[in-house]
């Protein structure tokens, strides 16, 4: 009879949530303007270090000049130069590979860099006006994608606002990039809903912890390095839909033998790693972790992600960039 009423508890939380995630699905309708002013265009938003010619960049704003500075790469396929200053219209090339002294630098790639961003200071007449971010990421080993990250300027009305400080605009500029990501970690920690709470005694009845993910038309790829998904065999991996009810267990059965291995071996946390996938494609990952707190009770915490937007969708990830962010969120 209690298993029964525990099943009928789980069917209700999982049709209530559901309804919920059907209702209130992180990705909104109305996708954020990144660039209201139409200012950023690109000829072909990719570079690959095959391609014979780079596609340009192009900024367009009427009397306005464009201060840019990047960080890793150079703006001459034939020379390291990190910052330069183009006019409205003017074609602007980003190159992660460059020829210097005949010899071939290919500085993300050394530096095992997979992201990099070009900070763009708008000025007319001497006037600082605004500032546009512009984000390049990997794709593949010799694969790189332009995406506009944020385009702001300094009006109120049809009027520039004057006497902009060169420190104010940078502070902006930083300020736009941590914003977007904090935004961003925000979202996919509303992707995990634990429907009977976080913690749990095994002493009270319960088998384990219940967990929901909830992105419409995505797949979690999930494993643990501890316990199992399910209570009455050890299975390390899984994989779900979006809306469908999990279980991580402490405790399970093999050989007709029960396990409880962390309370058996003293270990005292083991994680769940979820790679997210929409249409086939890596879109993201995150970590939960499970902690022993003793006396057959557990705690789980969701610790972080790795998770992007785009105007458009979701980026793209290697499997190699989400491992390697899911090994940072374990330290």
């Amino acid at each position: 009879m209690k298993k029964i009423i525990i099943l009928l508890i789980i069917a209700s939380c999982f049709i209530l949530f559901s309804c919920k995630g059907n209702n209130e699905s992180i990705k909104n309708d109305e996708e954020e303007i990144v660039d209201p002013y139409n200012i950023v265009s690109y000829s072909y938003p990719y570079f690959n270090n095959g391609m014979s010619s780079i596609h340009p960049i192009h900024f367009t704003l009427e009397g306005a000049t464009f201060d840019c500075q990047i960080e890793y790469g150079s703006f001459d396929r034939y020379n390291i130069v990190k910052k330069s200053i183009f006019n409205s219209n003017e074609d602007i090339v980003w190159t992660p590979v460059y020829i210097l002294d005949d010899y071939i630098f290919q500085e993300l790639y050394v530096n095992k860099i997979d992201k990099t961003y070009m900070d763009v200071i708008i000025r007319m007449d001497d006037n600082i006006i605004g500032f546009l971010i512009i984000e390049m990421y990997q794709i593949e080993k010799s694969l790189y994608k332009y995406e506009t990250h944020t385009v702001e300027l300094f009006k109120e009305g049809d009027n520039y606002l004057d006497n902009i400080s060169l420190e104010y605009t940078l502070n902006k500029i930083e300020e736009a990039k941590e914003t977007k990501i904090d935004k961003t970690l925000e979202e996919i920690k509303s992707l995990v809903y634990f429907p009977f709470g976080e913690t749990f005694n095994i002493n009270e009845g319960y088998v384990g912890i219940f967990f929901i993910f909830n992105l419409e038309g995505a797949r979690f790829e999930c494993s643990t390095d501890r316990g199992s998904f399910y209570s009455f065999n050890k299975t390390n991996q899984v994989s779900v839909d979006s809306n469908s009810l999990l279980s991580w267990c402490p405790i399970y059965t093999e050989d007709l033998v029960k396990y409880e291995e962390m309370h058996d071996k003293n270990i005292k946390k083991a994680y769940i790693d979820i790679i997210i996938k929409m249409d086939g494609d890596i879109i993201g990952c995150a970590v939960i972790k499970i902690k022993y707190l003793g006396d057959h009770e557990y705690e789980a915490e969701f610790v972080s992600s790795y998770f992007s937007k785009i105007d458009d969708g979701y980026k793209t990830l290697t499997l190699n960039k989400v491992n390697k962010e899911i090994k940072k969120m374990k330290k």
